[in-house]
């Protein structure tokens, strides 16, 4: 009877230690998948993401529309206009944000049996030595009359003024 009951007690420690494991292996999993999930709703999108966004885009485009040239030509050639549009841009996060987005809904756009265009390039924000040079223009443009004309008849620029 003694080795029954000894039997049945290395048993039961040997259950709550593979329970105890198995929770710690869990509650491991749950951080690590929240942690995780964390990172990827922070705004910060770091260029490699962005351009797996890219790639995925282009092969969404190829994918969809592979026997409409016109149409995968069509959605490439917005692709590389907003692009084109993110890389002359400031860089910041909510650009990076706006670019993502964007890529997301491209490719929503795009899946099997969806006619939807794309979504409307986003307004990325401007460098700020751009913002700048604009202020600069429109400064230096004043909002008066355009000066007289010279009375040619005389030569003389200052004929019209009062004495």
């Amino acid at each position: 009877m003694n080795a029954a009951s000894e039997f049945c007690r290395r048993r039961a420690v040997a259950q709550v230690r593979f329970g105890a494991r198995r929770a710690l292996v869990i509650a491991s999993a749950w951080l690590l998948l929240i942690v995780q999930s964390a990172s990827a709703q922070s705004p910060t999108r770091s260029t490699s993401s962005l351009q797996s966004l890219v790639n995925d885009t282009a092969l969404q485009f190829h994918l969809a529309y592979r026997h409409s040239l016109t149409e995968h030509g069509r959605r490439r050639q917005q692709l590389v206009e907003v692009i084109a549009a993110w890389r002359e841009a400031e860089r910041n996060d909510v650009n990076n944000r706006l670019l993502a987005e964007w890529l997301r809904g491209a490719i929503r756009s795009s899946m099997p049996g969806s006619r939807e265009p794309l979504p409307p390039a986003p307004k990325f924000q401007r460098r700020a030595a751009e913002q700048l040079n604009l202020r600069r223009d429109n400064d230096s443009r004043p909002d008066r009359a355009p000066a007289p004309a010279m009375d040619k008849s005389t030569g003389d620029p200052f004929s019209d003024d009062p004495l």
